[in-house]
């Protein structure tokens, strides 16, 4: 009898121990394995919004002044190709006697030398000082034209520099 008492007593136990790692494996496994994919995705959220917020901070820290120098470019190429082919325009940002920072365009273009008298004015609407500092004109050949064709025509290349802003 004492032998068939601890048979029970063991199956008992057995049936509590299979009971836990039932329950463990069924319940307890899904909720620790969710609680732990919330937490990466909580840490994912932080860094999102730690870069969000160095992303404003960077933001924040570009005046409009700089976005408008980074501007002007486009806004030299699109206002100049309305009236003349622009070739290429460069940003250089030098500095003046006093240590000044300031702002200089290179641009080259084609065109008859009607179409290059109207430059002036349109770097006086887009914020240029002193008007045109340097200039050098090439005249354009053509080789299929005749050269009275070609005196008619006028075209030249023209490089300039001027300040902005």
């Amino acid at each position: 009898m004492k032998l068939n008492k601890i048979k029970k007593e063991l199956l008992n136990i057995l049936i509590v121990i299979i009971t836990g790692l039932i329950i463990n494996g069924i319940i307890v496994y899904p909720i620790k394995s969710k609680i732990k994919n919330i937490k990466i995705e909580k840490e994912q959220v932080i860094n999102n919004n730690k870069q969000k917020v160095k992303l404003e901070e960077i933001n924040d820290s570009i005046s409009d002044d700089q976005l408008e120098e980074a501007d002007i470019v486009l806004n030299i190429e699109k206002e100049f190709s309305k009236f003349i082919n622009v070739l290429y325009v460069n940003k250089f940002t030098e500095w003046d006697e006093n240590n000044n920072e300031y702002t200089k365009i290179e641009l080259k273009v084609s065109g008859s030398v009607d179409q290059l008298f109207k430059i002036n004015d349109e770097i006086k609407k887009i914020k240029g000082n002193n008007s045109i500092e340097n200039m050098q004109i090439n005249k354009k050949t053509n080789n299929n034209v005749e050269t009275k064709e070609r005196i008619k025509v006028n075209i030249i290349d023209c490089v300039m520099t001027f300040r902005v802003g």
